[in-house]
């Protein structure tokens, strides 16, 4: 017992030094190829972040993909909401759902879509809060911004998410109108009561001058259509201007990856795959059914094919000389 302690103390001093080594390391952009090569021997997920948190460009890349997921999210909440306005339009058609038979399921309508709004303002409102986040990197970022979203509906809808957040979970209508072929349903918001209700305080001038109902479909489908022309233009910005640190950041990433698949699978080509393996049998497994549509209009155990099959499943360029060499017989090239 007493020399597994001591083996334990030793294995556990070497990986502190190792780490410590890498923390270093890290923090040198371009990182070195040493550094990169062990970053390879650390599994563990925790520690390969507290070790990468010291590259320069953990933080900045940290905050572009939080940034992708929030996005993400928001059109996830998008059409979520439209789906639940899409359900009540259907449901309404036959004139019956606001009778005392139907309460139940028109209130089931109210709270979902209610939900819904509180679910998409919300995102909206944190998407705002990360893009600032990065705007650093783009020096026409507020330039941008301001032509696509210059009106009140962005400020209404920012202020919404403050009320249903922190002030009071505020009540909407529903209406029908056009009643016929022709008949349209409506959740509304009327200003009037939110006025009274709310404490609006940035959206306050929109709102006092709001005559008619907020139509809730039309508020966020506009206001979609100026998320969309943003971010369709800010996302593809930040790789084109991304500092020095964060692409060597991620080119470490991607080492890494490339380093642990390269390793994987010279393993799996030397010692698991037989001569007598078929190969193609397993190929489902790794690509998609279109991938494998494409590969089977290729001439079988070409070269061509063989490349191609490593083009799609290799995600981080890991394929070197030899593991392309090892590919090749494992499939039966035909030359």
């Amino acid at each position: 017992m007493e020399s597994l302690r001591q083996v334990t103390q030793i294995l556990a001093e070497q990986k502190r030094k190792r780490n410590e080594f890498l923390k270093d390391g890290v923090k040198t952009v371009p990182v070195k190829d040493e550094v990169l090569e062990k970053l390879a021997s650390v599994v563990g997920g925790d520690e390969l972040d507290e070790i990468m948190s010291c590259h320069p460009g953990y933080d900045l890349d940290g905050k572009i993909k939080s940034l992708q997921r929030a996005l993400e999210t928001y059109w996830r909440c998008h059409a979520d909401l439209i789906t639940r306005l899409d359900a009540f339009d259907v449901a309404s058609k036959d004139g019956t759902l606001f009778s005392r038979s139907r309460t139940a399921e028109l209130r089931e309508h109210d709270s979902a879509c209610r939900k819904e709004i509180f679910a998409l303002s919300s995102a909206a409102a944190i998407l705002v809060d990360l893009a600032r986040r990065v705007k650093k990197i783009i020096p026409e970022f507020d330039e941008v911004r301001l032509k696509n979203f210059d009106g009140g509906p962005h400020i209404f809808i920012i202020d919404l998410r403050n009320q249903l957040n922190h002030v009071t979970f505020l009540e909407s209508d529903w209406s029908i109108k056009n009643v016929g072929p022709g008949q349209t349903s409506h959740f509304e918001f009327k200003a009037a009561k939110l006025l009274r209700d709310g404490d609006f305080k940035e959206a306050k001038t929109y709102l006092q001058g709001q005559q008619a109902p907020i139509d809730v479909r039309n508020l966020f489908e506009t206001y979609g259509t100026s998320v969309q022309n943003f971010y369709a233009w800010l996302m593809p910005k930040l790789e084109v201007q991304l500092p020095a640190e964060v692409k060597d950041y991620r080119r470490c990433v991607r080492a890494r990856r490339a380093l642990l698949a390269r390793s994987w699978y010279r393993l799996l080509f030397t010692q698991v795959v037989k001569s007598e393996t078929d190969l193609y049998s397993h190929l489902q497994t790794y690509l998609t059914p279109e991938e494998l549509e494409e590969i089977n209009t290729l001439p079988h155990r070409s070269k061509q094919q063989m490349d191609r099959i490593i083009e799609m499943v290799d995600e981080y360029g890991a394929c070197d000389d030899k593991l392309r060499g090892l590919v090749y017989k494992a499939f039966g090239l035909i030359r």
